[in-house]
């Protein structure tokens, strides 16, 4: 079973009586992934740990890709703008063989903030008091923390994907959600992102469901929208340079079918697209004449993310342009009052 087609099994695409049994039984184990949970919240809490700066949790609810990287350079820009001094703190997940290596999302950060100091370490308390110490922070900006308890945090940002908000209602393995609905009042502001993918009366209906859980957290409402391309050669380009031209679309992210549908948004002639893992190790197998369609293999440009691209550039046998698309996280409202420590 691929991702893809365990996906429509837990949305209940699929009907038949195969998949209605593994519901039935990914629906038993949520019991135990909630007592593991719980555990886990209690031990941290127990132990939980402030340090000498202000900390700005992101994070989200369910699992798949919400949007916290490019949440992660929007805030992070925020500050530098004011000219403040970030430091970014993530736990480092990695499928690489030296898992002490950066991952896609450490990479992707360093060529979007070059100068924004990234710290990686599962201790996310060790780092962040690290973080103090070396770089005097005027802000932790933590990734992917709301699950995260053991650092204290003075704002917790939490992320709603419009196009699937409550992970089909459903703890994991069942659903996607990777807590239950009701630790979203623990949130300080909920931003929705992907807004651009659904109608009014759709955004209307899940602010009015998120009021149930959390009734005093500002929502902002955001889109991503593609501001350029990045080639690791040439630098950035205009997204001009795709016109007219077949497109190739490959990703290696939480959730691709995002990703193309902001291509397709872009009335580009896109060809043929290809799924693969999140955190996915690329290798030259995987664009080869086996692995892909004839659409992909004699398309004009091949496009990816920029995740996807800071992986594949090592790929030497690849004589063909790869571009990444550069999105950009536009959020409606002001920010000042959320940021105010004091």
């Amino acid at each position: 079973m691929n991702e893809k087609e365990f996906k429509e099994i837990i949305q209940g695409k699929q009907r038949s009586l195969v998949a209605t049994l593994i519901r039935g039984l990914l629906y038993c184990f949520q019991p135990v992934y909630w007592l593991g949970w719980q555990w886990d919240q209690w031990r941290q809490l127990r132990n939980q740990a402030r340090v000498k700066a202000p900390v700005v949790s992101i994070g989200n609810i369910t699992t798949g890709g919400t949007g916290k990287t490019p949440m992660v350079h929007f805030i992070c820009q925020w500050f530098l703008d004011r000219k403040k001094t970030p430091v970014i703190l993530s736990r480092g997940y990695s499928h690489a063989a030296d898992s002490n290596a950066p991952n896609d999302e450490w990479q992707e950060l360093r060529l979007r903030l070059p100068g924004v100091v990234h710290l990686q370490n599962r201790n996310r308390v060790a780092i962040a008091r690290a973080a103090v110490e070396e770089h005097e922070p005027d802000v932790l900006v933590l990734d992917d923390g709301f699950q995260h308890r053991r650092l204290a945090r003075d704002v917790d940002v939490v992320l709603i994907d419009v196009t699937n908000p409550f992970g089909h209602g459903h703890l994991l393995p069942r659903g996607l959600l990777r807590e239950p609905l009701r630790q979203l009042s623990l949130a300080d502001t909920l931003i929705l992102t992907r807004c651009e993918q659904v109608n009014e009366s759709e955004l209307k209906r899940i602010e009015s469901e998120l009021r149930l859980f959390n009734a005093e957290a500002p929502i902002f409402r955001s889109k991503f929208e593609p501001s350029g391309l990045v080639d690791l050669k040439s630098g950035k380009l205009p997204l001009d340079f795709l016109r007219g031209k077949s497109v190739f679309a490959f990703a290696g992210i939480g959730n691709p079918e995002n990703f193309f549908e902001s291509l397709r948004q872009m009335d580009l002639l896109l060809s043929t697209t290809k799924s693969f893992p999140d955190h996915h190790e690329y290798s030259s197998d995987d664009f080869s004449g086996e692995s892909l369609e004839p659409a992909a293999l004699s398309a004009d440009v091949w496009i990816c993310t920029l995740k996807d691209l800071v992986k594949v550039k090592e790929l030497k046998s690849l004589k063909r342009p790869i571009v990444a698309l550069e999105i950009e996280m536009k959020i409606e409202g002001d920010w000042d009052a959320l940021f105010n420590f004091n």
